[in-house]
């Protein structure tokens, strides 16, 4: 099944048994797919992403599918994440952002694609992602983890700038970026 959504949409075979081997025995997300009905739309719902290892996991990427007739960037917006306090804030200015979480929009072989990297997970921790519909739209929404590291990420930083690593893992043009930010003052 996962073999299958996933080449559907671009992935590669390479890709796709990496996804199956490395990724699914340490990332749980659930539900897998939520149906949103017209009526549904301004209404706040979530998924959760849990760490099954007994270690920490960096830079997880949750790919978030779109109904397969909307080929535009997700009219979706991320609108809470538990327990991003124990993400690092990075300070340009009088901004802090939250590393935490990377959001980015696009489209990806001409489907709608959200795809969120949470920069830290605990030892069988989860975290709870919230995210409202921000348009009328109808189908199933998907949500499926494709990457994950052992390893800590190197955010870049320096006056007034700050820099963090990201990879994609298939092509997407993008729509948009966003992080959650806060004024420090």
């Amino acid at each position: 099944m996962i073999e299958t959504t996933l080449s559907l949409f671009g992935f590669a075979k390479d890709v796709i048994g990496w996804v199956v081997k490395f990724v699914q025995p340490k990332i749980d997300v659930k539900p897998k797919k939520l149906h949103l009905n017209v009526t549904d739309w301004k209404k706040q719902s979530y998924f959760v992403v849990c760490n099954k290892t007994d270690k920490p996991l960096f830079d997880t990427q949750i790919l978030i599918w779109l109904p397969a007739d909307l080929d535009s960037s997700p009219p979706i917006k991320i609108t809470q994440i538990e327990d991003q306090n124990r993400d690092d804030d990075l300070t340009v200015g009088d901004i802090a952002i939250n590393s935490g979480a990377l959001i980015v929009n696009g489209n990806a072989n001409n489907k709608g694609v959200m795809l969120l990297q949470l920069q830290y997970l605990p030892p069988q921790g989860c975290k709870r992602v919230f995210f409202s519909a921000e348009q009328q739209i109808e189908g199933d929404i998907s949500f499926q983890a494709v990457s994950t590291s052992k390893d800590p990420p190197q955010n870049l930083s320096g006056e007034n700038k700050v820099g963090i690593p990201f990879t994609p893992p298939i092509a997407i043009t993008l729509s948009s970026m966003s992080f959650f930010i806060k004024k420090t003052q």
